[in-house]
């Protein structure tokens, strides 16, 4: 039973003798390597494994001999020239008087292969969060352990031997505010009901007030049961200050006086403000993205634009003259450049007038869209 046990068994299984020669080998043994039973039976463990020359087999078995077993990990070369990669379990027996090693060999390539396309995805993905400042971490929910890369301590300004490494230690860095809901949306996540994408502030040591961005994803066990979140931050602070004060010009806009408004590069209308709205005869609920610069330009001036008014734009960032449109109000018009965006800003169409109360709307106007084109350019693109 033992003898059909071993000549069936999928691992490759030797017996080496003192002097380090193969003295049987099952059929595993003889298929994994290429050679026929004959064949290996007449080599030396020297000729397979390339981390033991034959010279070091003697200092090799006294160590064995020593500690009775030792399991290791090798290189053996096949017939064919061809190495596999094999992990190796020796042990120590006696028969008759005289001691032999039975090795054990598994082959351990597809994990190799595995561990190796694991580091490589490792190392794309830790160049690609560096470039883009995004910090990894884990959280082992049976240990509470909270790992962090280099990138996490700096988004929240703390120091690799100052950090516990435990959630309560992530949790005392938010902002008081926002402690109760990022908990509860952590639970909620930890349940399955949603997944944990949120954005919350933080407190630096150094008191610094920080927006971040988080998006994680919950490792779960076969029973379903939560065991670890794995997850990304980014810090999006300067963002979300950007996007603040965006907020504030468009309802600057939303109640000024000047006609205001934006289109991209193919002259598809993006914004019109109530006031360009009413000078253009638009209903105010009216959505604007249905027009065109050809529905308020005769054909004439939408050469002209298309032509040289719009390359000026491009190449000065500015271009302002009084212009007729086909809603035959005559208006003065500035047209600016946002190059982040691609986009034409068409703001003041405003009516001709020589009193007083032009010259202070120019000079509004001027100031507004001067502020407007500085923050569409330093916009973050996301």
């Amino acid at each position: 039973m033992a003898q059909f046990a071993l000549e069936n068994t999928p691992m490759q299984v030797f017996w080496i003798d003192e002097s380090g020669c193969f003295v049987e080998a099952n059929p595993a043994a003889c298929q994994a390597l290429g050679y026929s039973h004959e064949e290996l039976l007449a080599l030396r463990v020297s000729d397979l494994d390339i981390n033991i020359p034959a010279k070091q087999w003697g200092s090799f078995f006294r160590e064995l001999r020593s500690a009775g077993k030792r399991i290791y990990e090798t290189q053996c070369r096949q017939k064919s020239g061809a190495l596999i990669d094999v992990e190796i379990t020796l042990s120590l027996f006696e028969q008759e008087g005289q001691e032999f090693v039975c090795a054990l060999a598994h082959d351990i390539g597809k994990r190799k292969r595995a561990e190796s396309e694991l580091k490589r995805a490792s190392r794309r993905m830790s160049v690609a969060a560096n470039s883009a400042s995004i910090g990894i971490w884990e959280w082992d929910l049976i240990s509470n352990e909270l790992i962090w890369d280099s990138r996490m301590f700096c988004l929240y300004g703390i120091e690799p031997e100052s950090f516990t490494g435990a959630y309560e230690a992530w949790e005392q860095g938010l902002h008081p505010d926002d402690r109760d809901r990022m908990n509860g949306e952590v639970e909620v996540a930890l349940r399955g009901e949603k997944e944990f994408d949120s954005e919350f502030r933080i407190i630096t040591p150094a008191g610094e007030v920080r927006y971040i961005k988080a998006n994680s994803e919950v490792i779960r066990d076969e029973s379903g049961q939560p065991v670890r979140m794995i997850g990304v931050n980014f810090d999006i602070t300067e963002q979300r200050s950007l996007y603040e004060r965006a907020e504030m010009l468009q309802r600057l806009a939303d109640h000024s006086d000047l006609g205001i408004g934006w289109a991209d590069m193919n002259a598809s209308v993006r914004y019109f403000n109530p006031a360009i709205k009413r000078m253009l005869g638009i209903g105010v609920d009216d959505d604007v993205s249905q027009f065109t610069f050809n529905d308020f330009y005769s054909e004439e001036h939408l050469h002209r634009l298309q032509t040289s008014i719009i390359p000026e734009v491009v190449e000065r960032g500015r271009w302002i003259c009084g212009r007729w449109m086909a809603s035959l109000h005559p208006l003065s018009i500035t047209y600016s450049y946002s190059g982040m965006k691609r986009e034409i800003l068409l703001p003041l169409p405003m009516c001709l007038s020589t009193s007083p109360r032009r010259n202070r709307l120019k000079r509004s106007c001027v100031i507004l869209m001067s502020s407007l084109r500085t923050r569409l350019r330093r916009a973050p693109q996301i």
